[in-house]
């Protein structure tokens, strides 16, 4: 891209003329999640449903994750429990969204990992937030 372009000849112009160089794009990797929650007889169930797919959503943004930060089971149980209006939660997915990443990660078949190993190169994403994130309230 022209972005990319643009930051290859700028570090390129900075750097030491004896030293070499590489620039390599980041890979991104989709995961899925989906959490049940429990919502305070004081709030809109609704409001706080919307929150925490926002929640979610901002946790998994580019600008919030470094490359190789693996995604771990406990932080999403944070992410959903520092709501407002969120009493109880179970996370019943965390997985990558496809298999040969799953596979290639180390990821066993159960829908709940308590982790998402995640490779130097690469960046965990939300690939379409809509699918891969949801939450449903009431748990069963």
């Amino acid at each position: 891209s022209e972005t990319h372009s643009n930051l290859v000849t700028d570090l390129d112009s900075r750097r030491d003329p004896n030293r070499k160089m590489t620039v390599q794009s980041f890979q991104p990797v989709a995961v899925q999640a989906e959490a049940a929650i429990e919502v305070d007889a004081d709030y809109d169930d609704a409001e706080v449903q919307a929150d925490v797919l926002t929640a979610l959503s901002d946790y998994l943004a580019f600008d919030n994750l470094d490359l190789g930060q693996s995604i771990h089971l406990s932080d999403v149980y944070r992410v959903v429990q520092e709501v407002e209006g969120v009493v109880a939660a179970d996370v019943n997915r965390l997985q990558f969204k496809r298999s040969t990443d799953r596979t290639s990660h180390g990821a066993s078949a159960a829908p709940v990992q308590a982790h998402l190993a995640i490779y130097p190169a690469e960046l965990a994403t939300a690939e379409d937030a809509a699918s891969d994130l949801v939450v449903n309230v009431g748990l069963s």
